[in-house]
């Protein structure tokens, strides 16, 4: 019986679209200098915290090209304490396989599914990315056929919550030649996910792309803690300090090569709320103060805005959407500070999350020098009207207003973290 597929067309090789569009002499410098930090930290050679972040579905060149560049500038700021790596997913996993599957699948969020545009447009997005930023960017492995076609632009990769025990995935993060973090299923199972991290550091041989092929096993493959879902479909976070210390004693049984964690603030650990990974990284940051057996394991951060899309339109500032709903604070963010003297109060600017973000850089405890000219958007009628009709906001959450209120181009997340450095 014939398989019921329909075979569309040959896609390129990795090599072809490689020779395509290749990446400069420049470029491959600084790969290399970047996979070496990176494995440096995972080893222990590193004291640094790597962090990984970024939108969870990159779907626009341009927009991402703008926030990794923003990015850069942070890194060059924080480089003595944390490295970080801007995470680049262009496919997306679905739970019901319905819906917008990333760039991969769309490179036009509005346009059809075509497999080949994708491959050259994930490709062109990587390239982008490490010449005109620096930064080699992170990756999540969901198909492992495409990992070949960003093997020479990636310094990280990662193996999803309900791929970490599918035996090929495990294979594929066994031979990649750079850190990959394998999580924890989504059913909390700590001994499935070192099985993981088990097999991803043995060397396999297994068929890839039509060859017979052997790796040597990843020395840098470790665990991510994401949180799980429980009978009830409640999530339940797994980041706390009792657990870390449980898988730092599971890994001790196993005698595996360069124990480490890296925690997702996000997921089910944050229970999908985006403004509550400030809160979460400042609980893992204290726990690594308290133990220096979790300092040494907690080797980095994984944090996650949700989908960012910009539409460009004739004012610089661009009209931010996800999935039609409204804007996260997380992406909003970057933006804040962006041509604000082109902002205008006839746009619909301010949510309550990013009203909540205002408040979070104007916490007494929090000290930043950012563009004079951000001042006067708090100064807009939107803002006073919000606070003077929603005061329950100032006394729920115990935040000082300042009237000169500062909101900053850095990621919300990243003071706390310094601070506990």
């Amino acid at each position: 019986m014939s398989m019921e597929m329909e075979f569309i067309r040959v896609l390129p090789s990795p090599q072809s679209l490689m020779e395509d569009f290749p990446i400069s002499n420049k470029a491959k410098k600084i790969k290399v200098q970047r996979d070496k930090i990176i494995k440096d930290i995972f080893a222990g050679n590193d004291d640094r915290l790597a962090m990984i972040i970024g939108p969870c579905s990159s779907d626009n060149e341009d927009a991402v090209l703008d926030y990794v560049s923003r990015l850069a500038k942070v890194q060059e700021k924080i480089k003595d304490k944390i490295f970080i790596v801007p995470r680049l997913y262009t496919n997306k996993p679905r739970t019901i396989g319905v819906g917008y599957k990333g760039m991969l699948h769309q490179p036009s969020p509005r346009g059809e599914e075509d497999m080949l545009e994708g491959i050259i447009a994930i490709r062109k997005l990587n390239v982008r990315v490490v010449e005109e930023t620096g930064l080699t960017g992170a990756e999540e492995i969901l198909y492992p056929e495409i990992f070949r076609y960003l093997s020479d632009l990636l310094c990280y990769a990662a193996v999803g919550a309900r791929s970490s025990e599918d035996q090929l995935h495990r294979m594929i993060a066994s031979g990649v030649g750079i850190p990959v973090g394998l999580k924890n299923p989504t059913s909390g199972d700590l001994s499935v996910m070192l099985n993981s991290v088990a097999a991803a550091q043995h060397s396999q041989e297994f068929l890839f792309r039509g060859w017979e092929v052997r790796t040597k096993g990843n020395a840098f493959a470790h665990a991510i803690l994401r949180g799980y879902v429980d009978s009830t479909g409640q999530s339940v976070p797994n980041y706390h300090y009792e657990t870390l210390t449980k898988v730092i004693q599971m890994y001790e049984g196993r005698g595996l090569d360069n124990p480490a964690i890296v925690i997702d603030t996000n997921h089910s650990n944050s229970g999908k709320k985006c403004l509550e990974q400030v809160r979460i990284a400042k609980d893992i940051i204290n726990s690594r103060k308290l133990n220096p057996d979790i300092k040494q394991i907690v080797k980095g951060l994984k944090t996650a805005v949700r989908k960012l899309t910009a539409v460009y339109t004739a004012n610089p500032l661009p009209t931010l959407a996800w999935a039609g709903k409204r804007p996260s604070a997380c992406c909003w963010i970057w933006r804040i500070c962006c041509n604000l003297n082109s902002y205008t109060e006839k746009e619909p600017f301010f949510t309550e999350e990013l009203f909540l973000i205002a408040l979070f850089y104007s916490n007494k405890s929090q000290s930043h020098n950012f563009p004079s000219n951000s001042h006067h958007i708090i100064q807009s009628y939107f803002l006073w009207n919000y606070i003077y009709t929603h005061p329950h906001w100032l006394i729920r959450s115990g935040w000082h207003i300042q009237y000169r209120l500062r909101i900053g181009n850095n990621f919300p997340i990243l003071p706390g973290i310094i601070n506990g450095l």
